[in-house]
């Protein structure tokens, strides 16, 4: 919760998941025009609104602005393109420069002579987003009040559904090896897949077995080893008399199971538990 005065109507409290003006939510934006200058003008706070950027990195990265793909030769290097993907995993938190320079140019060992290196493809950056960047003479953050992204999207929704939808695919998937994407990507997909369990538990219990066993699968394409996935499968095969079907599930969960040395509950016996 943010708090602001506003001298027409005194303290406003305004929703939001931080307090910090320069990154993150930003709703005060409006009622600092209203205290500056009498009123919200309706287009300003339209443009606001329409001009954001946003950027995909679940399942692919892609930046869209205005309601037009970013072309990869406006990013002018790959460079560019890294230090915006690092800083939609940082999540509106501020990036040392020192780490971005380390991320860029690996094998640098004279960190300090790398800030005049770092400012062309930071600048592209900015241009690309139309702004969206907050940095200092240490620091660098996305800012989330002008940029929007799916991971965002991910990480705050409280609505299955809506979090089932918006996640596309692994976080960043041509960055796998990249330590600084680990978290983002182990946290929007764990969120992900107990939002599809839950899911697919309500499907079960309101008689949609095609749209359980459907779910089931998505999790499974993002982890073949999630048993819940092949217990909701199996029961979905199992609650619309699917036996071949049950069986080849069942088959699937063996084999994965098998790699890693454990085996799968017999299939007679989840039949049972149900």
């Amino acid at each position: 919760m943010i708090e602001l005065y506003d001298i027409s109507i005194g303290v406003v409290e305004l929703e939001g998941d931080d307090h910090f003006a320069y990154v993150g939510d930003q709703p005060w934006l409006d009622v600092l025009e209203r205290f500056v200058t009498g009123t919200v003008h309706p287009a300003r706070a339209a443009v606001r609104q329409r001009s954001k950027a946003r950027i995909q990195t679940l399942g692919r990265f892609s930046v869209n602005v205005r309601g037009s793909d970013v072309a990869n030769a406006e990013w002018g290097s790959r460079k560019a393109r890294q230090i915006c993907k690092r800083l939609v995993a940082a999540r509106g938190w501020p990036v040392l420069r020192d780490e971005l320079c380390e991320m860029l140019w690996p094998d640098e060992l004279e960190i300090d002579r790398l800030g005049a290196r770092l400012s062309v493809p930071l600048s592209r950056v900015r241009r690309v987003l139309g702004g969206g960047v907050v940095a200092d003479r240490q620091t660098v953050a996305l800012d989330l009040g002008e940029v929007a992204t799916d991971l965002e999207v991910v990480m705050k929704a409280t609505d299955d559904g809506v979090i089932v939808d918006s996640y596309t695919g692994v976080f960043l998937p041509e960055d796998v090896y990249d330590d600084w994407t680990r978290g983002p990507r182990d946290e929007a997909r764990s969120r992900f897949v107990a939002s599809a369990l839950r899911l697919g538990e309500q499907a079960i219990d309101a008689g949609q077995w095609d749209l359980a066993m459907s779910l089931a699968r998505k999790v499974l394409d993002v982890d073949r080893n999630e048993d819940k996935a092949y217990r909701l499968a199996i029961d979905s095969c199992h609650r619309c008399a699917d036996a071949p079907g049950a069986r080849r599930v069942h088959r699937q969960w063996s084999d994965a199971l098998s790699e890693i040395g454990l085996e799968a509950p017999d299939l007679d016996t989840l039949r049972k538990d149900k």
